[in-house]
């Protein structure tokens, strides 16, 4: 699975999800865009199924 994790969540989380392919925000470049433009960014660049985990 992959796991979107925002900035507003701490990225220490992101060690704890073992087993999956996590990416913070700030890894993919996403550090200046806000919430709603956020989530529409998520589909278009991963292919499958991603969980986002946010707040």
């Amino acid at each position: 699975m992959k796991v979107f994790v925002d900035e507003c969540v701490d990225w220490r989380l992101s060690r704890d999800i073992a087993g999956h392919e996590v990416k913070t925000a700030r890894q993919m470049g996403w550090s200046t865009i806000k919430n709603g433009e956020l989530l529409a960014c998520i589909p278009r660049a991963k292919k499958g199924s991603v969980e986002y985990v946010g707040a």
